[in-house]
């Protein structure tokens, strides 16, 4: 029997797998390398994946950085996340002056980053970190060894709207919702009722390649920002004919509830355009003004650079779209390589059966794009009414993980059924020795996922709504309830 080796730390455990007659197993980390040149005439039919996950570590501060705070190394102190989770209302632009050191010759070039900025708007506070408003930030080191720094906010649509409004007017992914105080909906106590779009924050990575900049969030569609200036381009882009030329829904229901009724939005307004305009090619005046998109593809906000010898640099980036068929639900996933001009030179599609589950991330190796799937439930009564975002309502489950193994050559998805649970959050690299695929990733390993699992309506992407798990560790920002990192609820 061949096997999946799993790595988290020290601890050892074993994954079982089925099918096609698998077996897992842990191991230490091996060394990162890159992969080498594929091999486009065929599948090489490999049968034994092994993947490598290491721990994160235990929740808290440093001992040092505790001591210094005069605090419980166990714990994070409130400063810290005080510290993170402020609002940085304004956008700056500045030589670095004060540098310890020398900053080494070999480091030239821009550094972007990428991350929520603002938590609130007017007199509300959002739900929860991950809904905060995307802000970019750059550090230019140049050839004299000065640094400057730069930040601005993605202006979006989604932004645009809400700054204008001084208030929140789109539902988010982690629960943030207007405070619509009108209408019957309201008055009956579900305000947000079947309104499926999902705001766009454009707030969890930022990729530069060829000659393009964008900020990216994994529910929606990418924005491009000037990598000089970082001004953001009217939009959102649908990289050439990669993603449909319509507005995104930004999250599955609004897919599918589009295609049921043929309405994105309860109010009747839609997914806004950019800055009044069209939002791309395709775009009708009727869309523009407000009536719904038709459904489209998001794009993954985690895409990887493939580097292999004998073959230019390529970046391998896969959009997703929820489609309602005869026999169930499918996610439907098309990676798409681009080069340096953005023009795709290679892909495949295929399809994830009977869920509503796009997974975060993935891997690339010499030979396929590799795909997690985690068993999940989603309480779709609760979102649909308003109550809870949709990162609220995907619920972990104990039931088996599944290992999409897709040849970048175009052959068929090798499908690995019954892995003991896992749910592996992003990869670092995939390569190949042998017969073998071997993934490094970090996440939460099985007895995690059962102890998730068993807290029924945790809510694990959103806020515990039940029991206590981590509840030490996820203290609320500033003291206060509303709005932990993964928090709890009394």
């Amino acid at each position: 029997m061949q096997h999946i080796v799993l790595a988290t730390g020290s601890r050892r455990c074993y994954l079982r797998g089925s099918k096609p007659h698998m077996a897992c197993s842990l191991r230490t980390p091996t060394p990162l390398r890159l992969p080498s040149p594929f091999d486009r005439h065929g599948s090489k039919g490999r049968r034994s994946l092994r993947v490598t996950a290491v721990a994160a570590p235990e929740l808290g501060t440093t001992v040092a950085g505790a001591e210094a705070a005069g605090g419980d190394s166990g714990k994070y102190q409130s400063s810290d996340f005080a510290a993170a989770f402020t609002s940085q209302p304004k956008e700056y632009e500045y030589w670095i002056t004060e540098i310890e050191g020398q900053v080494p010759e070999s480091l030239r070039g821009t550094l972007f980053r990428n991350g929520p900025g603002r938590f609130e708007r007017g007199d509300q506070k959002y739900a929860h970190v991950l809904d905060g408003d995307g802000y970019v930030t750059s550090f230019s080191f140049s050839q004299e060894g000065k640094v400057h720094f730069r930040s601005a906010y993605v202006r979006t649509s989604d932004l645009e709207k809400e700054a204008a409004a001084d208030a929140v007017l789109y539902r988010s992914a982690f629960g943030t919702a207007p405070n619509k105080r009108s209408g019957i909906l309201s008055a009956l106590g579900l305000p947000n009722a079947f309104d499926t779009y999902l705001k766009n924050p454009a707030n969890t990575n930022v990729v530069l390649w060829g000659d393009k900049l964008f900020a990216l969030y994994e529910a929606g569609q990418p924005w491009q920002m000037d990598p000089y200036t970082l001004k953001t381009h009217p939009g959102p882009d649908n990289l050439g004919d990669f993603l449909a030329a319509d507005s995104a829904p930004t999250n599955p229901l609004a897919s599918l509830w589009a295609q049921a009724a043929g309405n994105g939005k309860a109010d009747g307004q839609g997914p806004p355009t950019a800055l009044g305009k069209p939002m791309g090619k395709g775009r009708s005046d009727r869309q523009s003004k407000g009536k719904p998109a038709q459904p489209g593809k998001a794009c993954t906000a985690h895409p990887h650079v493939v580097h292999g010898e004998g073959m230019s640099d390529r970046l391998a980036v896969y959009s997703s779209n929820v489609q309602a068929k005869l026999g169930g639900l499918e996610v439907v996933i098309d990676v798409g390589e681009f080069d340096e001009q953005w023009q795709r030179v290679a892909g495949q599609q295929f399809s994830m059966q009977n869920t509503l589950f796009v997974p975060h991330d993935f891997a690339v190796s010499e030979s396929y794009y590799i795909f997690f799937y985690s068993d999940t439930t989603f309480e779709l009564v609760q979102f649909l009414l308003g109550r809870q975002g949709l990162a609220q309502c995907l619920n972990m489950t104990d039931g088996p993980m599944k290992i999409y193994l897709v040849p970048r050559n175009g052959d068929k998805p090798i499908v690995i059924d019954n892995v003991e649970p896992c749910f592996l959050i992003h990869f670092a690299n995939a390569y190949e020795e042998g017969d073998e695929v071997v993934v490094q990733a970090i996440g939460w390993g099985p007895e995690i996922v059962r102890d998730l699992a068993a807290m029924q309506g945790s809510g694990v992407f959103g806020t515990f709504s039940k029991g206590d798990y981590n509840k030490d560790q996820c203290q609320d920002w500033q003291g206060e309830k509303g709005m932990p990192l993964w928090g709890s609820e009394e």
